[in-house]
């Protein structure tokens, strides 16, 4: 099972404030919780947890951005020394988890994928907006079926997407850079419609995304921006936010 977090009940302290005698009748119980701020939102999957007494029944709770709760899942007892596997049935949106024990018991460990999320003001374009990106579709590389999604772009401007693995912000042209490290371009965007919008797929069977020195892998945490043409600004460019994607086999 790996490592294990115990909450234990009136323990013997040994040596080293190490527990010598775990003592597993007790009926405090205790709350552990986990804040994912720094992932970003994330999607919930399964927790793993042991021994749990009928007695000492317990529940995880999820909570959003804004601290609402989104979901509560009861920790259905396994008995001394028994194994059990919580289903959090793929909640979205998930910014923090909080694993209430009604007594002793253990966690071992808990399976989540991270979400797309948005980092990184620009500044406003030529249409009196800052551009925007969002993502859709699918973070496996396998399914191959990601897209990003730019609005509020200036109409008739051609861009880049580009892409990279590290997260910054430094001005740029009218906007803000927001993606560094190694960088590459994945495709130049014919010039945006009238409507200032743009839905772009991202093709894992192809270079950058696919191969060459910038492939990206499986757990691989991806910075991406559409780099444009603006005739506001210095530069005669802008940029949109960022979009943060961790890619799954």
């Amino acid at each position: 099972l790996g490592r294990i977090m115990i909450v234990d009940e009136n323990p013997l302290i040994g040596p080293g404030g190490v527990v010598a005698d775990p003592d597993d009748t007790g009926i405090a119980g205790a709350t552990l919780a986990f804040d994912f701020t720094e992932a970003g939102p994330i999607t919930m999957q399964t927790l793993n947890y042991i021994d749990v007494e009928p007695s000492h029944n317990g529940f995880v709770e999820l909570f959003d951005v804004g601290n609402n709760s989104i979901g509560v899942f009861p920790i259905v007892p396994v008995g001394d020394n028994g194994v059990g596997t919580l289903d959090m049935q793929g909640t979205t949106g998930v910014n923090r988890m909080e694993v209430v024990f009604g007594g002793s018991g253990a966690m071992t460990d808990f399976t989540f994928d991270p979400e797309p999320f948005v980092f990184c003001d620009t500044g406003v374009n030529s249409t009196g907006n800052a551009a925007t990106i969002d993502f859709d579709g699918s973070i496996s590389i396998s399914a191959n079926m990601a897209r990003l999604v730019f609005t509020d772009l200036p109409p008739n401007r051609p861009g880049y997407i580009i892409y990279g693995g590290q997260r910054i912000s430094a001005p740029f042209g009218g906007g803000t850079r927001c993606v560094g490290g190694m960088t590459s371009r994945v495709t130049k965007i014919p010039p945006f419609g009238s409507n200032g919008s743009a839905v772009v797929p991202l093709d894992f069977t192809q270079p950058p995304l696919g191969a060459g020195p910038n492939q990206v892998q499986p757990g691989d945490r991806c910075y991406f921006q559409l780099w444009f043409r603006d005739g506001q600004g210095p530069g005669g460019f802008n940029t949109t936010s960022g979009m943060c994607v961790v890619f799954t086999p």
